[in-house]
């Protein structure tokens, strides 16, 4: 599976074949992220 972990990765992934798990991969580290800080 291909981790995307930045916009960089997605967009030489493709954002035509891969946008929906993109962005569930960017929601889930900010949640992660928000979580750290607390």
């Amino acid at each position: 599976m291909i981790q995307l972990t930045s916009e960089q990765d997605y967009m030489r992934y493709g954002k035509q074949s891969l946008p929906p798990f993109y962005l569930q991969a960017e929601n889930i580290r900010k949640v992660i992220s928000s979580m750290e800080r607390d």
